[in-house]
């Protein structure tokens, strides 16, 4: 079996869900989020190829030409229908604003070794895959690990125990070969201007870098080694029985993709409040 954070992630949140989105592969409403993230991350990509292939970094009207294409390309693969049409013009100004703070804060000091980093790790015959941002060489052969967001900032007890974070630093020490090789982690998010009415002359779309540094134990990192066989099992046996437990979460559920094809949140539908883009 083959799993990624992503899967471990909403098997954890509402296994119904995972059932419908992985096993049915029944159709998935599409997200401006998902979009703006797709299309940041992929220009974040561009840059740090040109840097490390050209040693050369780009321009500001470079980096935004980028942007536009992979905003488009994102946007038409994820949305044919234009189902989310409307927020066309909230992806590419919120974009925008988050790869103008990258390249105030972050570019001056980046020099990534690798960006969009895959790796697969076996881990008692089930292998874990995932895409590592970017990497730095710091410190005298230092890891540095940067994880790109461009959603908000995790609250403090996730940022020290989210799981992604945590197997990203347990695959650079497969890679490695040598869990003593330090290596260090940081999230980069791009929260917006907290009170801009104290800020009246920056524009409404303003937003920063927030660089926040984490570190992950010895116990978590073995913790992280030992449920992912067994997220594993869990899935396989659920699979087979064709039993999948479901939760309604009222913060959780208005965002769902999956939303319009599970019987259990519509059912609960006056608990929700917001529905999620329908399907024409």
């Amino acid at each position: 079996m083959s799993l990624s954070y992503t899967r471990m992630q909403m098997w954890d949140e509402c296994q119904w869900r995972y059932f419908l989105t992985y096993v049915l592969e029944e159709w998935t409403a599409p997200s401006q989020h998902l979009v703006l993230g797709d299309a940041v991350h992929l220009t974040l990509r561009q840059i740090g190829d040109t840097m490390i292939a050209a040693h050369v970094t780009p321009s500001a009207a470079e980096i935004q030409g980028w942007f536009d294409y992979h905003r488009a390309a994102c946007l038409q693969r994820a949305d044919p229908k234009g189902l989310i049409s409307e927020h066309a013009g909230w992806i590419a100004v919120r974009g925008t604003a988050i790869l103008a703070a990258f390249q105030r804060e972050v570019l001056p000091s980046y020099h990534p070794a690798e960006v969009e980093h895959e790796f697969a790790i076996t881990i008692n015959d089930v292998i874990f895959r995932g895409i590592i941002d970017a990497l730095l060489t710091v410190n005298d052969g230092e890891h540095l690990l940067l994880d790109f967001k461009t959603g908000k900032v995790y609250p403090k007890d996730r940022l020290q125990t989210d799981r992604q974070m945590t197997g990203y630093l347990y695959s650079e020490q497969q890679r490695i070969g040598h869990s003593m090789v330090p290596t260090s982690a940081a999230y980069v998010f791009f929260p917006p201007c907290e009170h801009p009415e104290q800020h009246p002359d920056l524009p409404a779309d303003h937003c920063h870098a927030a660089v926040l540094e984490v570190t992950r134990t010895p116990e978590q990192i073995a913790a992280f080694v030992a449920a992912v066989p067994q997220v594993a099992a869990e899935m396989e046996e659920a699979l087979v029985s064709g039993m999948y437990s479901y939760t309604i979460n009222p913060a959780r559920c208005p965002w769902c993709n999956v939303y319009w094809s599970c019987s259990y949140a519509r059912r609960e539908r006056r608990i929700i409040p917001r529905v999620p883009t329908r399907p024409r």
